[in-house]
């Protein structure tokens, strides 16, 4: 029976070929379909939490990268001279030392990250001036406390002329 479904036969077409009611066929499909349908949605909901997990890793692994590579510091260039005078030498040694401030790349990666869990869970980005382009230091609070409540609403007739 499950065979002719998925050939794409209707019902009708299927209970003749089998000697069966309609009626019968459509409980018989019904209750397989709904069987089969409930353990997609689990495989589903088993993948989204798996994935969902894999982006939790990816963003505490791409935050603590960015708070590491704010310690480093390396130097990327040297210069030297050497005078020469008198026969003597004498060095100057110069480097040129980056790093301190972040790598802004895994910073991305983390955004990405959250921004698909935030998708994957239907919930929306953060409004503009929420987060770390409000142009100060990247301080990322991922708490669940509420925030301030902000000035209630006004009421028609109080404060404002009717």
């Amino acid at each position: 029976m499950v065979a002719f479904q998925r050939q794409g036969w209707d019902q009708a077409r299927i209970a003749a070929k089998l000697g069966l009611s309609i009626g019968t066929v459509g409980r018989l499909l019904s209750a397989r379909n709904v069987d089969v349908h409930e353990g997609l949605v689990k495989h589903a909901v088993q993948a989204a939490v798996r994935h969902l997990d894999r982006l939790d890793y990816v963003t505490e692994e791409a935050l603590e990268a960015w708070r590491q590579s704010k310690e480093r510091r390396s130097v990327v260039g040297r210069t030297a001279e050497d005078t020469g005078a008198l026969g003597g030498t004498s060095q100057r040694t110069e480097s040129i030392v980056q790093g301190g401030s972040g790598d802004p790349a895994y910073l991305a990666a983390a955004r990405a990250a959250m921004a698909e869990q935030r998708q994957m869970l239907g919930i929306g980005a953060p409004k503009q001036g929420d987060g770390p382009d409000r142009g100060d230091d990247y301080d990322i609070d991922l708490s669940d406390e509420e925030s301030p409540a902000s000035d209630p609403p006004a009421q028609p007739g109080i404060g404002r002329p009717a």
